[in-house]
């Protein structure tokens, strides 16, 4: 399977939701949408996103839909483009990592820290 396309303002935001290509069948829909169809057929997946990816409250579902198909200890199957391949579990190696991801991630922390400050 090939990795899926760059989001793109002009082609991929539709109606304020973004929007991404199911690669099986080459259907447009919701990021959130793909996410889960990828799940239900049985696709691994991880989102790589850039530095405005979930920026902005009509992105918010693009970033968080796909983090909460995420479950603790889980395998993922990852796929290098050099053709080899791996399975890895989900897990937090320090105190940190497992405290941005009861925040739901590193910027909700800080914003957190910094509104107590």
């Amino acid at each position: 399977m090939e990795p899926m396309p760059a989001s793109s303002p002009s082609q991929q935001v539709l109606g304020n939701k973004p929007k991404t290509l199911y690669q099986p069948t080459g259907e447009t829909m919701d990021v959130f949408d793909a996410a889960e169809r990828y799940q239900k057929d049985g696709y691994p997946l991880l989102v790589l996103a850039g530095k405005e990816y979930g920026s902005g409250s009509s992105r918010d579902w693009a970033a968080k839909g796909p983090f909460l198909l995420l479950t603790p200890r889980m395998l993922v199957d990852i796929k290098l483009d050099t053709g080899k391949s791996f399975q890895a579990r989900m897990r937090f190696d320090t105190d940190v990592e497992l405290t941005y991801y009861h925040h739901g991630g590193i910027l909700n922390y800080m914003i957190r820290k910094m509104a107590t400050e």
